[in-house]
């Protein structure tokens, strides 16, 4: 029963996890700095995912999760038609009876344009981020044991990284205002810890890789020569990714 009880635990965090996080809004996929030139961005991003999990044929869940993102993005044209940045906020997350604290996301990316012809230009965009972060809660096990009533205490931590790669046009349509999207890669992994106060036990598990494709679309306003706003919607798995920013040309 115990083994039971950890199985359903573990699948839960890492399905909710694995399902749940999606990087940040990633702009226009092209370079938009000029060799030497600084940026700074701030970003959000909200989720919203349907998660159904499947334990045993008696056990089965599913539940809506939320999650959040709030990211300050430094960056730098290396060239003309490359950028690198950095990337450093807080990851937030609600789902069911599970308490996730706000946690440290960090990482890099690149933007580089591949082909530009006035208005339209093609290109790509890299980024890989870190979280650290942590789940607790109490659930119900009864329907796996012989007993009238059987709940447990746990904590988990999980430490994981993101990887997403997208590629495709940007069109502007009029003197600052673009639409922008195409078609992207996305894997994670990572590691957990379970720790169970009934059995005052702990475990450790690899996550194993996981990868998806998905899309997006977005459109981006240069309100002023250098300060822009851009907004987008991804789609991946059961679920969609809102994004939004605010880029200030130093």
């Amino acid at each position: 029963m115990k083994n039971k009880v950890l199985t359903v635990v573990v699948l839960l965090v890492l399905n909710l996890y694995v399902s749940a996080q999606a990087i940040g809004p990633l702009g226009p996929p092209k370079a938009e700095l000029k060799q030497a030139q600084f940026q700074i961005a701030a970003e959000y991003s909200s989720s919203r995912f349907d998660v159904k999990t499947k334990y045993t044929k008696a056990v089965e869940t599913t539940c809506r999760l939320k999650s959040s993102k709030l990211l300050v993005k430094p960056s730098y044209g290396v060239t003309d038609n490359f950028d690198i940045y950095a990337l450093i906020g807080l990851d937030d997350n609600k789902a069911m009876n599970m308490k996730f604290g706000s946690d440290v996301v960090y990482g890099f990316g690149a933007d580089y344009t591949l082909f530009q012809d006035d208005a339209l230009s093609f290109g790509a965009v890299f980024e890989t981020q870190w979280s650290k972060v942590s789940a607790s809660g109490t659930m119900d096990f009864t329907e796996l044991t012989d007993w009238d009533y059987f709940d447990e205490d746990y904590r988990a931590e999980l430490n994981y990284n993101e990887i997403m790669i997208a590629a495709g046009p940007t069109w502007e349509i009029t003197d600052g205002l673009s639409f922008y999207g195409g078609p992207f890669f996305y894997t994670l992994n990572g590691d957990i810890d379970v720790d169970f106060e009934f059995w005052d036990e702990s475990e450790s598990f690899n996550l194993e890789e996981r990868s998806s494709f998905g899309a997006y679309l977005g459109t981006q306003w240069d309100f002023h020569s250098d300060v822009s706003w851009y907004g987008e919607v991804s789609f991946i798995s059961d679920g969609w990714i809102f994004g939004t920013g605010v880029s200030w040309k130093l």
